[in-house]
C-alpha cells in the first residue's frame, strides 16, 4: 500500500530554518564563531530523488575543518 503525503512548502521551510538555527546554536555553543562567515552561509533546499523528498544543506568548503577539526601541523 502506498501512503501520500502532501507536505506544504512553508511546513518544509520552517523545519529547514529551525535545522540552520540548530547547526547555528552548536557552533556558538562550541565557540566556532570566528567571522561568522560560516553561520551566514549555512542554506538548505528540498528536492526530490526517486518518489523522496530530501534535505540538502549547503556551507562554505572549509565547514568540514570547523566540524572534524584539522590535522597537526596542516
Amino acid at each position: 500500500m502506498e501512503h501520500i503525503i502532501e507536505i506544504d512548502d512553508e511546513v518544509l521551510n520552517q523545519f529547514g530554518e529551525d535545522v540552520i538555527q540548530e547547526m547555528i546554536k552548536i557552533l556558538v555553543q562550541n565557540k566556532k564563531m570566528n567571522t561568522g562567515n560560516l553561520i551566514r552561509n549555512l542554506n538548505f533546499k528540498f528536492v526530490e530523488i526517486a518518489d523522496n523528498i530530501v534535505m540538502q544543506l549547503s556551507a562554505p568548503e572549509y565547514a568540514r575543518y570547523v566540524e572534524k577539526g584539522r590535522m597537526p601541523g596542516k
